[in-house]
This record gives structure tokens, sequence and C-alpha cells, in this order.
């Protein structure tokens, strides 16, 4: 199973260049918030249009939750107020190994986002 991660292109490639992805959202580290932010393909959407409206590009990280799981990253299900269903948190780097795929999504700021079909992700928790 996998789950995704909304990465700024410069915050990606700095840290494929590190080995390790340390950026919990735009503009927020993983030692601010304690966590990464991450999200299903349904909930992903939302949050483009939400907190990345305005910027032109994004990498879309798939992360592998086995992988993940045996770097040693622990993933959690969440409930975050607003939301219907409980969102993935990533207690931990994501160790570059673990990101199976990176899809680069662009579009005209201001316009909603569109998301392409990416397998394996998951719908909630296992």
């Amino acid at each position: 199973m996998r789950i995704l991660h909304v990465a700024l292109p410069q915050d990606w490639a700095r840290g494929h260049d590190d080995g390790s992805y340390d950026v919990s959202t735009r503009g927020v580290s993983l030692v601010d918030e304690g966590y990464i932010h991450a999200s299903t393909l349904a909930q992903v959407g939302p949050v483009l249009d939400s907190y990345f409206g305005d910027v032109a590009a994004v990498d879309l990280l798939v992360v592998d939750l086995d992988k993940l799981d045996h770097e040693g990253a622990q993933v959690l299900w969440e409930h975050v107020e607003g939301a219907d269903d409980p969102f993935p948190h990533v207690y931990g780097v994501i160790p570059t190994q673990t990101v199976v795929e990176v899809v680069r999504l662009e579009h005209e700021p201001g316009s909603p986002w569109q998301v392409p079909q990416i397998d394996d992700v998951a719908t909630g928790p296992a």
C-alpha cells in the first residue's frame, strides 16, 4: 500500500540529494510539526486546492508503506478537524528509497488541480 505527500519541487530535490525528506508541509519542517503530512488519493486533490493553489508545480511523492515501516518511520492515521476520514501522518523522515514514484503535477495557479490515477494508493487505514 502507498500514501501520497505533496512536495514543492525544490524541497524534494533537496531531500533527494540528502537521502531523506523532512518537510512536513509547505514551509513547515518535520521538526516544527512533529510529523510529515500525507494523504490518500481521494484526499490529495482538496489538499492541493487548499494549500498549493497558488503554485504552478508540485511533486507528488508516492511512498510505499512497507518500505517506510522497514526504514523505521511510523505512520499513524489521525483525524483532522473538518475532515471526514483520517489522514496518514509520517512520524520520522521519509527515506528517499521509500519513494517509489514521483509524479510532477502542473497547473495554472488559481485553477483546480487535476490528479491522475495512481495505482495501489491507500484509501484509508489498513
